[in-house]
């Protein structure tokens, strides 16, 4: 009996498509539009394709599969809904159907004309007004979008005021007029749909539409220093460097971006950094440094923007080495899609160093160093990942250096660095992106002059020394508050110098805690 059940059963199987192959198309049609109509979509879109397998011109099966996958697969979406609007039958409701399909597609160029037809055929229809906006807004018609949205918030849609509103204030905000878009989010009910989207939103934009925004982080370290050093005069020996420990401290005022026009905006940061060891050798000395960035931005469009940055620095070593430098940095950035951006840019400062050699003389250099860089950032929203790589390449050259242990240089002493760099940020899944690794990576060709070949440096081999230095580091990242970016962090970082001769050659290791907050 068991085995009578088990050949009925299998009969059965074989025969449940043979039944569903037995109905006519107009039956198989019928019953996926029901499935359709009743939000079955997965079922429907089995049928709308087994149509389509015994009726491959069935334009009723084409549209509907079109809609089906415009989401999901958005350029297969074409291919069928293209058939459609090719036939000589004509379609109610194609022309929309395709411009939404584009717009999935990310083929906004060719879903914007067929918007603007449809509402200025049909300006009533607000689906259709709305959707014009937003291929505008896609387009950078920004001025245009705008109108539009803000008529639609006029009208007082339960279905498209909020969202307009929502949708114009992300708008401003990619445009940078925070404060802008920050009153547009201001106005949405809390019991909207966009409610909470909106809130959300509007907590993201907090730091930058506050009159002054500070940023504040503390951080301890501890320094495992396994090969020689060199950054102080040792002679011609390696000098192995004692482990270490110490804190950095890092404080940020910026102003809020001032809005002299809609594409005008300048800001104002000071930032002060401090690192203070609690245990050292004779090669490690505090370090305090204080900057102040002034900033100027254009913004043509949504996409471009044009930033001018001055540089103004002043640290110091133990009290006893000086900087002073002062610099200009020309950025140029173009947004290719909302998720991936491209920047080159320029700068040039001019360094002047002193410090009191050993007691008894000073020093001086002067410097002009001129950098020129690439880079690019892609982010991913499925994968909530971000990566940065820029390359870089600095010429520095001395004007005068008055050395005296070998007198004054007379040589025309240009450096040269060519580096590049990772980034990346991988939140930790399943943790609401609290949790985020990040993990960085540089490496750096260094071709110099050294003016103390032959002086104290005697196993120099010649006047021009190379220098390869690589780092990466990795932290973990924990988010404690959103609202007030309160954020621990453990990580590691190594960092290898190799140079031509040993005594040019060292390693260090450090290990980190950080906490951080901005406001």
């Amino acid at each position: 009996m068991p085995k009578l059940l088990s050949i009925l059963a299998a009969g059965m199987l074989l025969l449940a498509p043979l039944a569903a192959f037995a109905q006519s198309p107009d039956d198989l049609l019928n019953q996926a539009i029901l499935d359709y109509n009743a939000q079955d979509y997965a079922r429907a879109e089995k049928e709308f394709a087994q149509v389509l397998d015994r009726e491959p011109g069935n334009l009723t099966a084409h549209y509907h599969l079109g809609m089906l996958l415009i989401q999901s697969d958005p350029k297969q979406a074409l291919v069928h809904l293209q058939y459609v609007a090719q036939s000589p039958v004509h379609a109610p409701g194609i022309r929309a159907a395709l411009a939404e399909a584009y717009q999935a597609a990310g083929m906004y160029e060719k879903a914007l004309p067929l918007w603007r037809d449809l509402h200025a055929q049909h300006p009533e229809n607000r689906e259709y007004t709305f959707q014009y906006a937003v291929a505008l807004q896609s387009e950078e018609s920004n001025q245009e979008a705008r109108r539009l949205y803000q008529g639609l918030v006029a009208s007082g849609d339960p279905t498209y005021a909020d969202l307009s509103r929502y949708q114009l204030g992300v708008m401003l905000a990619d445009l940078g007029s925070y404060n802008l878009a920050a009153e547009q989010f201001g106005t949405i009910p809390k019991d909207s749909p966009y409610g909470k989207p909106a809130r959300d939103y509007l907590e993201s934009l907090a730091p930058v539409t506050r009159p002054l925004s500070i940023y504040l982080s503390g951080e301890y370290f501890y320094n495992d220093n396994p090969g020689a050093a060199s950054s102080v005069y040792l002679g011609t020996a390696p000098t192995p460097s004692a482990a270490s420990q110490g804190s950095t401290w890092i404080g940020r005022l910026s102003t809020r971006q001032l809005e002299f026009t809609p594409h005008w905006r300048a800001r104002l940061s000071y930032l002060f950094y401090g690192t203070f060891y609690l245990q050292t050798d004779a090669r490690q000395y505090d370090f305090v440094g204080h900057y102040l960035n002034p900033e100027l931005s254009y913004h043509p469009n949504a996409r471009t923007s044009l930033v001018i940055k001055g540089d103004l620095e002043h640290y110091e070593f133990s009290h006893q080495w000086l900087n002073d430098n002062a610099g200009l940095t020309l950025s140029a950035i173009w947004k290719y899609s909302p998720a991936h951006a491209y920047r080159v840019y320029a700068s040039y400062l001019n360094k002047q160093y002193t410090d009191n050699y050993q007691g008894t003389s000073l020093r001086y250099l002067n410097a002009d160093a001129y950098s020129l860089g690439l880079g690019t950032t892609a982010a991913s929203a499925s994968w909530h990942t971000k990566l940065s790589i820029d390359y870089t390449y600095t010429l520095e050259r001395t004007n005068k250096n008055n050395d005296p242990v070998i007198g004054p240089a007379s040589l025309d002493s240009r450096y040269r660095e060519m580096a590049i760099q990772l980034k990346a940020e991988l939140p930790v899944p399943g943790t609401s992106d609290r949790l985020t690794l990040l993990p960085d990576y540089k490496y750096a060709y260094r071709n110099y002059p050294h003016v103390q070949s032959g002086t104290l440096y005697t196993d120099i081999p010649g006047q021009y020394m190379q220098e390869k230095m690589t780092t990466w580091s990795v932290r973990l990242q924990a988010m404690l508050s959103r609202k007030y970016h309160l954020a621990l962090a453990a990580g590691y970082e190594d960092n290898l110098s190799k140079a031509q001769t040993t005594i040019l050659t060292y390693r260090y290791r450090r290990y980190f805690g950080r906490i951080s907050a901005y406001y």
